[in-house]
């Protein structure tokens, strides 16, 4: 789904470094599927900033024959949902647009505050946590899950 979705360019983006350096939690890898067909699909990468665990999702992506039809978004709030529910992390931290995001609940970070190990665009950085202060005070350098 994702070399549909973005193609060979996916490789040289920040995000994908991270995805290098951090195992995809698989029981946090959901596909959305319509009749029987795969229309989207979604990660979420185990990491920490500033030794608070979260996740970072993505990539989300969506077949181009089912795009604006919700499933990125059904796809983005459930697996939120779910990586929460768990109760070991407390945010999940995207790279994305503004426009996309935030009406489902996530919220830009201070500018500069999480360090990536490549360039990213600080005002795409997006975080969604039940405390909405995370967005503000979440800093620090991306890293390994912290080990309770």
């Amino acid at each position: 789904m994702q070399a549909i979705a973005f193609g060979p360019g996916r490789f040289a983006k920040t995000a994908y470094r991270i995805r290098e350096r951090f195992n995809i939690d698989e029981s946090l890898s959901l596909i959305a599927e319509v009749e029987g067909q795969s229309c989207g699909s979604v990660w979420m990468t185990p990491i920490s900033i500033g030794g608070i665990n979260g996740w970072m999702l993505g990539p989300l992506a969506t077949h181009p024959n089912f795009r604006k039809l919700g499933a990125g978004k059904l796809l983005a709030r459930e697996v939120t949902k779910r990586a929460l529910a768990r109760g070991d992390g407390e945010f999940v931290m995207l790279v994305g647009d503004r426009d996309y995001y935030c009406p489902l609940g996530w919220e830009p970070t201070t500018l500069g505050n999480i360090a990536f190990p490549g360039p990213v665009d600080p005002t795409r950085v997006l975080v969604y946590g039940e405390d909405k202060s995370l967005a503000e005070t979440l800093t620090g350098a991306i890293a390994a899950w912290v080990q309770g």
